[in-house]
């Protein structure tokens, strides 16, 4: 098992990768004390994309986000040490 933050493999020094979960991820010691909980995929998709759809039909729509998009951004968000609002506050910021 490896970190998902770091990458730390749990084989370097057996019993200090875990699963968190409040944080949905197996972390290292470090990494489990400097990440926030997180929280569900959902939660994240209602407030990082609100009114977003994915229907293909409306591609046009300017609230159209394909599932694989959501699904990147909550994977990225995740493996962060960021809260919710400080990833958004964080990759908003380096978008604009």
């Amino acid at each position: 098992m490896y970190c998902h933050v770091c990458g730390f493999p749990d084989s370097d020094k057996p019993g200090t990768v875990r699963y968190y979960p409040e944080k949905q991820q197996a972390l290292c010691t470090y990494c489990a004390a400097n990440t926030p909980a997180k929280v569900s995929y959902e939660e994240f998709v209602k407030r990082y994309f609100p009114g977003a759809h994915n229907d293909y039909e409306r591609r046009n729509d300017p609230l159209f986000v394909p599932l694989s998009v959501r699904r990147d951004f909550y994977e990225d968000y995740k493996t962060s040490t960021y809260t919710l609002h400080e990833y958004m506050a964080h990759t908003r910021e380096t978008m604009i």
